[in-house]
């Protein structure tokens, strides 16, 4: 779904919207089953089915996945080395970035795959909206992104002070 620019102030709110539908039978879908949704049946009204898709787009969430958790990965284990090595405050800067990029990595990871399972990615079937939940919280139990980035600007730029003035 995606809203359309607002050219004309008359236009309906409900005006700007579009939708892609992709026809049943265009090559590559496949229509299985008919899913619950938060647990209730909703096939009655055409409803969540789940859907077969034979598509290139869904090996590159694959990999932008593969890339996401690495990346988290590394940036941990060298917040870690700095922590063990220098200190919690020296390490101040890393762990405020893990903080922020683990929450979002794991919320991508989550949302590619419901978005591979389709209807059943929120159905009971698989505990996928369950980890989307627990994968946003993340992103808010420990302090909301927006603060744990501040830190990290703020920090840097003080890094970045040190650097200018040790130069001169």
């Amino acid at each position: 779904m995606c809203r359309s620019k607002l050219l004309d102030s008359n236009r309906q709110r409900h005006g700007l919207h579009s939708m892609i539908l992709v026809p049943m039978s265009a090559p590559g879908v496949k229509k299985i089953r008919p899913l619950t949704v938060f647990g209730q049946d909703d096939a009655i009204h055409g409803g969540h089915f789940e859907i077969h898709f034979d598509n290139e787009v869904i090996a590159h969430w694959i990999a932008e996945c593969r890339i996401a958790i690495a990346e988290t990965r590394l940036l941990t284990l060298h917040a870690a080395y700095k922590l063990d090595t220098l200190g919690n405050r020296a390490a101040r800067k890393e762990i405020a970035m893990i903080k922020v990029v683990a929450g979002r990595m794991a919320s991508k990871v989550v949302d590619c795959t419901i978005q591979v399972f389709g209807g059943a990615g929120l159905s009971d079937d698989f505990p996928l909206a369950e980890m989307y939940g627990y994968a946003r919280t993340l992103r808010i139990a420990d302090g909301p992104d927006e603060v744990h980035l501040s830190s990290v600007a703020l920090l840097e730029l003080k890094d970045q002070q040190k650097r200018a003035q040790a130069k001169l």
